[in-house]
């Protein structure tokens, strides 16, 4: 199993290693205030990866756990400070662009979901490479990542493209690299 340290950065006080609710580590994203963000899945050798789950942690402590079932946190990494996991600009938020093209919103408090929408990558321009677009492995993610810069405004965005979103899912830009 993958496990965490916690420590305080100001006194070195250790608060202690944590595992989390799934098994194996995928990525950890820090909020503004502190949370930790921790996505994680259950790895079967030659199979599909299970029981995806995003733990939050505060203070070291596992305090909420959303379960995504057979959806998975598809993000391409293609931008710094963007990935498939965004927290709102007061860490209160939380953002999950599952499926590489489904924004889901959550109460990082509850884990409820607050709001789902589609956000879907427009067309990759022909003639990027390989690493790119995925061709050697077209199932694997779409390119696109998440930022959250406004309270009320979810970016996603590529080297190919930047979309912008509301939180009820209405598409407000998006600009394009010309194919």
């Amino acid at each position: 199993s993958d496990r965490l340290l916690f420590v305080d950065g100001d006194t070195g006080r250790v608060h202690g290693v944590r595992t989390p609710s799934s098994p194996r580590i995928a990525e950890v994203v820090w909020s503004p205030g502190g949370a930790l963000a921790v996505s994680s899945y259950v790895h079967h050798i030659g199979g599909r990866r299970s029981e995806r789950r995003v733990d939050i942690f505060r203070d070291g402590e596992r305090r909420t756990t959303i379960d995504l079932g057979t959806r998975a946190i598809q993000a391409s990494h293609g931008v710094a400070d963007a990935c498939g996991i965004a927290w709102s600009p007061t860490g209160d938020g939380l953002a999950l662009l599952l499926d590489g093209q489904r924004v889901q919103i959550h109460d990082a408090a509850t884990g409820r979901v607050l709001a789902s929408f589609d956000a879907p990558a427009p067309p990759i321009p022909a003639g990027l490479p390989d690493h790119y677009t995925n061709a050697h492995r077209p199932d694997y993610r779409r390119p696109g990542d998440l930022m959250w810069t406004h309270h009320q405004r979810i970016i996603r965005l590529a080297p190919h493209f930047v979309g912008m979103w509301a939180m009820d899912g209405s598409k407000l830009a998006e600009l394009v690299v010309p194919t």
